[in-house]
């Protein structure tokens, strides 16, 4: 299985070029040469066991989607879509609404604020998408996220969820923040219209965490999301951003208040930072944290914690 080589992206220019998974001291390392941009190495996995269980599990897929919405001279891993070299459907669909956010995070995947330009689908827009994705067969998406930046500042954005629960879809849910969630009347409103669960950041359960991690203190906004939750009958993926060394001492206390909170947490997300936009490359192997990656609890469990689910 290991070493083998994998066609790869240049982080810096994104083109595609040829890489090797090799092992070093148990963990699983992906190396490349870009011509224009030189040699990189990263770390895929710090447990190499955990990676060849996953690999296990995977298969190599089969043409199968019918009436793709991508046909043709789709290439991976720089060009991939809903194509028909694929033969999954969309499960769940992400719809970004906008970049704008009402945070400016230091460790935003997205860069919404440094972006340049502002993005904001039109309701018309949405709508479109969102016809687009329950008339895709043959099995039509039944469940969307809604993300950006922070979906809950677009202008529409409760008559857009009221539109998606009115097409049919059983699961509508929304990457945020929560500060906006946290008041309780916009709350009620979004439960009504038809939201059904939040993919809630959470990086932890005390506010020196998120001034590392978001800049601000935001615990506050968190507990009050989770109580209007409770309180207008939606549910809650916690969504912990890790990074070694800053919130990897998180882990067990996140799942912990998901257990505390069962009634509306319905799982976790545990998701290793990823080293783009404003991130800093230089510090990359310093906090990279991998699916692999144990936090620092004892005794050590019998398997390796990536999410978790709970049913109340």
């Amino acid at each position: 299985m290991l070493p083998r080589t994998v066609e790869t992206l240049c982080p810096e220019c994104a083109a595609v070029i040829l890489g090797r998974y090799y092992v070093r001291d148990g963990s699983v390392w992906v190396e490349k040469t870009c011509p224009e941009h030189g040699y990189f190495r990263d770390c895929v996995n710090r447990d190499v066991n955990h990676y060849a269980k996953a690999v296990w599990w995977g298969f190599d897929e089969h043409p199968g989607v019918l009436k793709p919405h991508v046909k043709n001279g789709v290439r991976c891993p720089s060009d991939c879509g809903l194509c028909d070299h694929h033969q999954s459907p969309s499960i769940l669909a992400n719809i970004d609404l906008t970049n704008k956010c009402n945070l400016n995070c230091p460790v935003c995947f997205a860069n919404a604020n440094q972006s340049g330009y502002v993005y904001e689908a039109s309701y018309e827009q949405v709508v479109e998408m969102l016809q687009r994705l329950r008339d895709y067969r043959p099995i039509p998406c039944t469940c969307v996220q809604f993300s950006g930046g922070e979906p809950t500042v677009h202008p529409e954005f409760l008559k857009i969820v009221a539109k998606a629960l009115e097409m049919g879809f059983s699961q509508i849910q929304i990457a945020t923040n929560g500060i906006k969630m946290a008041d309780e009347e916009f709350a009620r409103k979004a439960a009504q219209a038809g939201l059904h669960t939040l993919y809630l950041q959470f990086d932890g359960v005390s506010d020196d965490v998120y001034m590392e991690t978001r800049g601000k203190p935001l615990m506050k906004y968190k507990l009050a999301a989770v109580e209007n939750c409770r309180k207008f009958g939606m549910k809650i993926c916690l969504v912990p951003t890790l990074i070694r060394g800053i919130s990897s001492d998180q882990v067990a206390k996140i799942l912990q208040f998901a257990v505390d909170n069962v009634d509306v947490c319905s799982g976790i997300s545990y998701q290793p930072v990823s080293f783009t936009a404003r991130i800093d490359r230089s510090e990359l192997d310093k906090k990279r944290y991998t699916v692999g990656t144990w936090p620092t609890i004892s005794p050590r469990p019998a398997g390796p914690i990536r999410s978790a689910i709970f049913t109340p």
